[in-house]
Formats: C-alpha cells, structure tokens, sequence
C-alpha cells in the first residue's frame, strides 16, 4: 500500500479482520439524499492476483451512511475515492486528522481474481448446451425467502390471487 501526503492508513482492527480501514483525507459534507465523493490521498498496489472492494463500515451503515460502487481493479493506480451517500435526513460531515479524527470511511477488501472460462456461441447454442431447467427456473429478487400463499381470487385485496410473505417480517 502507498499513502498520500495527506491520507491515513491502518492495517486492520483487529488480526483476524477482514477489511483493511481506508480513511477521509480531506474534511467532506454529504448533503441528505446525496452521494458524494471522498478522498483518502491514498493510492494502493493490490497484490497480484487480487481486486479490492470498497464496503460500508457497520458504524457507518447505522448512521445512515452507505459506501457506493467501490470496486477497484489490480491494475489501477489513481487515488482511491469513495462514494458515501448519505440516506438521513440531515447533512453529515466527514471530519479528518486535522480535528484530532481519523474518520475512517470505508473498508477495503480484498479478493482473489476470478478466472473462469468464457464460452463463445450464440444464446441459442448456449441455451440448449447450460440453460438447462432448475427448480429455480428464472426466479429472482428474493424468491428463496418467500412462502406463496394462494387465497382465493374473490378476494379483491389480494390482486393475482397470490401473497408473498416474508419469513423475516414475521419474527
């Protein structure tokens, strides 16, 4: 890792971490509702073989805050900036070391590059040679966490005829 002549670097929180803390250079407002960029005066040479993603600190996530994209490619080499947008309904200001802080913005984490093998062909080759039938089928968006219950369709309330419950509401 290289440090800018401003950025703060700490290594880990504790041994067993998996995030390595990225934070704040410079002093930001991130107005509510807004995602803003803030710099870290931080550049990093990610070990070989790996990329690094950005991720939302859980102190953060319970102020309201949520770090933005955040994925960092092993061949890139500018300053490191992370996109914090700010889902309260008032401004909250990133303070730096020169408040006697070192807010920490973010968590890097690194990954190991994935390296599948890419088959070439149209959809309807790739259709009929992958695309096989699941029990899944095509269902997304939280399908596996959803009990359908079928009520009867006189009930207009109901819509198609169909509930979705989620378990976890129900703790």
């Amino acid at each position: 890792f290289v440090i800018g002549p401003d950025g703060t670097f700490h290594e880990k929180g504790t041994v067993n971490s998996v995030g390595f803390n990225i934070h704040a250079s410079s002093t930001a407002r991130i107005n509510p509702g807004l995602t803003m960029m803030v710099e870290t005066n931080l550049k990093i040479l990610l070990p070989y073989g790996h990329w690094g993603k950005l991720e939302t600190r859980s102190s953060m996530a319970l102020k309201g805050l949520q770090v933005q994209g955040g994925v960092i490619d092993w061949d890139y080499r500018g300053e490191i900036k992370v996109m914090i947008h700010n889902f309260m309904e008032f401004p909250y200001i990133v303070m730096t070391q020169n408040y006697h802080l070192t807010y920490k913005v973010a968590q890097l984490i690194l990954h190991p590059l994935p390296s599948p093998e890419i088959h070439h062909g149209s959809i309807e080759s790739y259709d009929k040679m992958y695309l096989n039938d699941t029990k899944r089928g095509d269902k997304g968006f939280g399908h596996t966490g959803r009990q359908v219950i079928e009520k009867a369709k006189s009930n207009p309330s109901v819509g198609s005829g169909k509930l979705y419950i989620d378990p976890e509401s129900l703790v």
